[in-house]
């Protein structure tokens, strides 16, 4: 199963932009910025999209959502505290192969 939250994944979605001159960074992953292409492409496609997500979460209704809500959080905070862990964990190894 694929983490929706894990490094890979944010570097591939980075270099996928990179590649379509939609993003710039400094070489050092840590400052990314859209291009002006990559703006005018989120001015254009973003308005719509999101009037697509807010029809399709309509269907839902004010306990639903609340739902939903409460269990994005939850997975969030949970793919933070794991995302961390591993970070902890990589770190330690480090140290260790350093000494």
């Amino acid at each position: 199963m694929r983490s929706c939250c894990g490094p890979g994944n944010v570097t591939f979605v980075i270099d996928n932009l990179e590649r379509r001159e939609r993003v710039e960074n400094d070489g050092r992953k840590f400052l990314i910025q859209l291009t002006k292409t990559g703006r005018e492409l989120i001015e254009r496609v973003f308005p719509q999209h999101l009037q697509e997500i807010t029809r399709e979460f309509s269907r839902l209704g004010p306990a639903e959502r609340e739902t939903l809500r409460r269990l994005c959080r939850k997975l969030g905070r949970d793919c933070e505290k794991s995302r961390r862990s591993k970070i902890r964990c990589a770190e330690t190894e480090w140290a260790a192969r350093e000494f």
